[in-house]
């Protein structure tokens, strides 16, 4: 959840001391803001009240809030003197939380720019940074890299990817463009390499209509895809 004071978003980080003042963490503060709410209200009343937490429940905290892993019951206390969550079970914010990280604009920091336009998916280099190897090694090697232009990924498809990349969810938005998700993957060196492929084919298997099968079959030639070929053809003969 910490990175090297080095990196070009140092300034949008956040220290958080547990109550011994003998641990420390550094946090990225536009996801905190989105995930937690009463920090976003109440910025130094939530500090305090975290701040007097052992380390091992401000990281259970700041791990929940970061990816939306499961609260303990042995911790719900804390977590609701913090105003994390209120009870077990609880209705998830995650998806809506990362998405608006996505659209805040304020923090925006990095362009993906489309293979066939010079048009922008804004998103934020510490989330490019924190889920993919590819841009991991790019800023480390380049810290002044300011925006990436895909070779494969029209607009739509570089918009479902970035929503990928904040929330682990793919929501299908065209059904072309989810053929330019395939091996995205593994050119950007995601933790499973080939979940994408297989969300944008189950999803393809959904939205490939009679109006859209030549234009999904075209762009799947262009690329290669004898996966996506074959789906088509076994729908849609031709």
């Amino acid at each position: 959840m910490s990175e090297q004071p080095s990196f070009p978003w140092a300034s949008q980080m956040i220290e958080i001391k547990a109550r011994n003042g003998q641990w420390s963490v550094h946090v990225y503060e536009p996801l905190i803001k989105h995930r937690w709410q009463f920090y976003a209200r109440e910025k130094a009343q939530a500090l305090q009240k975290l701040q007097m937490l052992p380390h091992n429940t401000i990281q259970a905290i700041l791990e929940h809030l970061y990816a939306n892993t499961p609260v303990a019951r042995t911790n719900l206390p804390a977590f609701k003197t913090c105003k994390v969550v209120d009870s077990i079970p609880f209705e998830s914010t995650y998806h809506r939380d990362m998405m608006q990280l996505l659209d805040d604009e304020s923090s925006w920091d990095f362009a993906l720019i489309p293979r066939d336009s010079e048009d922008r998916v804004n998103v934020h280099r510490f989330m490019l940074y924190a889920r993919s190897g590819f841009f991991r090694s790019q800023f480390e090697t380049n810290s002044t890299m300011l925006q990436f232009r895909d070779p494969n990924m029209c607009k739509a498809a570089l918009e479902m990817f970035a929503g990928y990349i904040y929330t682990g969810r793919l929501d299908p938005t065209d059904a072309v463009a989810l053929v330019d998700l395939f091996g995205a993957g593994k050119n950007y060196q995601l933790r499973d390499p080939l979940e994408i492929d297989f969300l944008a084919m189950n999803n393809l298997q959904k939205l490939l209509t009679p109006q859209n099968a030549a234009e999904v079959k075209a762009r799947a030639e262009e690329r290669k895809l004898q996966e996506v070929i074959n789906l088509v053809q076994d729908y849609y003969p031709c």
